[in-house]
Protein backbone atom coordinates (compact mmCIF):
# COMPACT_ATOMS: atom_id res chain seq x y z
CA UNK A 1 0.00 0.00 0.00
CA UNK A 2 1.22 3.46 -0.68
CA UNK A 3 0.20 6.93 0.26
CA UNK A 4 -0.06 9.52 -2.48
CA UNK A 5 1.57 12.90 -2.15
CA UNK A 6 0.12 15.46 -4.51
CA UNK A 7 1.31 18.90 -5.41
CA UNK A 8 -2.16 20.05 -6.34
CA UNK A 9 -1.80 18.98 -9.96
CA UNK A 10 -3.11 15.46 -10.58
CA UNK A 11 -0.50 14.87 -13.27
CA UNK A 12 2.31 15.22 -10.73
CA UNK A 13 1.90 12.53 -8.11
CA UNK A 14 4.50 10.73 -6.03
CA UNK A 15 3.69 7.43 -4.38
CA UNK A 16 5.60 6.37 -1.29
CA UNK A 17 5.73 2.66 -0.57
CA UNK A 18 7.13 0.85 2.42
CA UNK A 19 8.90 -2.50 2.27
CA UNK A 20 7.94 -3.22 5.88
CA UNK A 21 5.08 -5.58 6.66
CA UNK A 22 1.88 -3.72 7.51
CA UNK A 23 1.91 -2.59 11.13
CA UNK A 24 5.71 -2.97 11.52
CA UNK A 25 7.79 0.15 11.90
CA UNK A 26 11.40 0.73 10.92
CA UNK A 27 12.22 1.32 14.60
CA UNK A 28 10.80 -2.05 15.70
CA UNK A 29 12.71 -3.91 12.98
CA UNK A 30 15.91 -2.11 13.92
CA UNK A 31 15.34 -2.97 17.59
CA UNK A 32 14.82 -6.63 16.68
CA UNK A 33 18.09 -6.68 14.69
CA UNK A 34 19.99 -5.07 17.55
CA UNK A 35 18.55 -7.56 20.03
CA UNK A 36 19.56 -10.46 17.75
CA UNK A 37 23.14 -9.17 17.41
CA UNK A 38 23.32 -8.62 21.17
CA UNK A 39 22.14 -12.19 21.76
CA UNK A 40 24.93 -13.46 19.51
CA UNK A 41 27.54 -11.45 21.46
CA UNK A 42 26.16 -12.86 24.73
CA UNK A 43 26.68 -16.41 23.40
CA UNK A 44 30.26 -15.56 22.41
CA UNK A 45 31.04 -14.01 25.79
CA UNK A 46 29.44 -16.94 27.58
CA UNK A 47 31.77 -19.26 25.66
CA UNK A 48 34.84 -17.22 26.60
CA UNK A 49 33.76 -17.13 30.25
CA UNK A 50 33.07 -20.88 30.23
CA UNK A 51 36.50 -21.61 28.72
CA UNK A 52 38.20 -19.47 31.35
CA UNK A 53 36.20 -21.25 34.08
CA UNK A 54 37.17 -24.62 32.59
CA UNK A 55 40.84 -23.63 32.66
CA UNK A 56 40.65 -22.30 36.23
CA UNK A 57 38.82 -25.37 37.55
CA UNK A 58 40.69 -28.00 35.50
CA UNK A 59 42.05 -30.69 37.76
CA UNK A 60 42.33 -33.24 34.98
CA UNK A 61 44.55 -33.71 32.01
CA UNK A 62 45.27 -31.43 29.08
CA UNK A 63 43.20 -33.84 26.98
CA UNK A 64 40.14 -33.31 29.20
CA UNK A 65 40.62 -29.56 29.03
CA UNK A 66 40.87 -29.50 25.23
CA UNK A 67 37.85 -31.79 24.90
CA UNK A 68 35.93 -29.40 27.12
CA UNK A 69 36.94 -26.45 24.94
CA UNK A 70 35.81 -28.29 21.79
CA UNK A 71 32.46 -29.05 23.44
CA UNK A 72 31.97 -25.38 24.41
CA UNK A 73 32.48 -24.01 20.90
CA UNK A 74 29.23 -24.94 19.05
CA UNK A 75 26.77 -23.30 21.51
CA UNK A 76 28.50 -19.96 20.92
CA UNK A 77 27.62 -19.92 17.21
CA UNK A 78 24.51 -18.63 15.47
CA UNK A 79 23.27 -22.11 14.54
CA UNK A 80 24.57 -24.42 17.29
CA UNK A 81 22.26 -27.25 16.21
CA UNK A 82 24.21 -27.60 12.95
CA UNK A 83 27.69 -26.82 14.29
CA UNK A 84 30.39 -29.10 15.61
CA UNK A 85 33.77 -28.26 17.13
CA UNK A 86 37.29 -29.61 17.21
CA UNK A 87 40.58 -28.58 18.81
CA UNK A 88 43.82 -29.84 17.29
CA UNK A 89 46.83 -29.73 19.54
CA UNK A 90 50.25 -31.32 19.02
CA UNK A 91 48.89 -33.84 16.54
CA UNK A 92 45.86 -34.85 18.62
CA UNK A 93 42.21 -34.03 17.81
CA UNK A 94 39.59 -33.30 20.46
CA UNK A 95 36.15 -33.08 18.84
CA UNK A 96 32.47 -32.92 19.64
CA UNK A 97 30.62 -36.23 19.31
CA UNK A 98 28.94 -35.03 16.10
CA UNK A 99 32.15 -33.83 14.41
CA UNK A 100 32.75 -34.43 10.74
CA UNK A 101 34.77 -32.56 8.15
CA UNK A 102 32.99 -30.35 5.64
CA UNK A 103 33.84 -27.65 3.12
CA UNK A 104 32.30 -24.96 5.39
CA UNK A 105 34.47 -24.20 8.37
CA UNK A 106 36.04 -21.56 10.56
CA UNK A 107 39.44 -22.17 12.09
CA UNK A 108 41.95 -20.15 14.09
CA UNK A 109 45.29 -20.70 15.74
CA UNK A 110 45.36 -21.37 19.47
CA UNK A 111 47.19 -18.69 21.43
CA UNK A 112 48.34 -18.80 25.02
CA UNK A 113 49.30 -15.47 26.61
CA UNK A 114 49.51 -13.87 23.18
CA UNK A 115 51.81 -16.51 21.71
CA UNK A 116 50.84 -19.08 19.15
CA UNK A 117 51.13 -22.73 20.07
CA UNK A 118 51.11 -25.76 17.82
CA UNK A 119 47.38 -26.18 17.53
CA UNK A 120 44.15 -25.03 15.94
CA UNK A 121 40.56 -24.84 16.95
CA UNK A 122 37.78 -25.01 14.45
CA UNK A 123 34.07 -25.21 13.88
CA UNK A 124 32.31 -27.02 11.10
CA UNK A 125 28.59 -26.88 10.37
CA UNK A 126 27.11 -30.37 10.14
CA UNK A 127 25.11 -29.19 7.13
CA UNK A 128 24.67 -25.97 5.20
CA UNK A 129 22.99 -23.73 7.77
CA UNK A 130 21.84 -21.47 4.94
CA UNK A 131 19.63 -24.23 3.53
CA UNK A 132 17.08 -23.90 6.33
Amino acid sequence: MGSGVRDGNTSNEAVVRSNFPQGVSHASLEKEQIEHRLGERVKELTCLYSVSQLIAENKGSMEELLQGVADLLPPSWQYPEVTCGRALFEGQAYATANFRTAEWKRAAAIEVMGKGVRGRRGLVPRRDAGAR
